[in-house]
């Protein structure tokens, strides 16, 4: 089964198409599509009440990527947790199925999607660096060859075995300003 959580601030341009496109995915099983709601200055909060969601809400001192995503998986009791960002764009239905068969299929513990920039920009090239086109598993034996890079890990888009993060301690209660 697999948990989502994602957080939100002033989101209401992509709530309704993100939470639409999510209940869209193929052949998986979602336990839980979890929000944590920053509060803002927008309309993001009718709008999930509006489509029935799960979420909760947040004061904007008490947010950081780390610890919204740890407090709402430390809840969370499906397989897999999903992390997600606001505004990724989900193109197909089997997005979360890609996502998780390598870890269900026991290749892997953790996964993350492959993000694209259509503009010419910086953003652009390093997300072209960051995220190949073809997919790969690393391990401890890459360490030696690929250095840091071994533990890139994105979690706009990714997932993990439930167990092994909590075995991990989460993001061990560190208040993460970036994702």
């Amino acid at each position: 089964t697999i948990d989502i959580i994602c957080p939100l601030y002033n989101a209401e341009k992509y709530i309704s198409k993100l939470h639409d496109n999510i209940r869209k995915q193929k052949d998986v099983n979602i336990n839980t599509i979890n929000y944590i709601l920053t509060k803002g200055n927008d309309n993001t909060e009718d709008i999930l009440k509006d489509i029935d969601c799960n979420y909760e809400v947040i004061e904007k001192k008490e947010f950081s990527h780390s610890t919204a995503r740890e407090n709402m998986a430390r809840r969370c009791n499906g397989d897999i947790l999903v992390f997600i960002t606001q505004d990724i764009i989900i193109e197909r239905e089997d997005w979360l199925i890609n996502l998780t068969k390598c870890i269900e299929n026991g290749e892997c513990a953790a996964s993350y999607s492959r993000q694209t920039c259509s503009n010419n920009t910086i953003e652009k090239y390093t997300r072209e660096r960051n995220y190949p086109e073809e997919s790969f598993i690393v391990s401890k034996d890459d360490i030696e060859k690929k250095g840091l890079k071994t533990f890139f890990f994105s979690d706009a888009s990714s997932a993990i075995k439930r167990d092994i993060f909590m075995e991990l301690n989460c993001y061990d209660c560190k208040k993460f300003p970036t994702n």
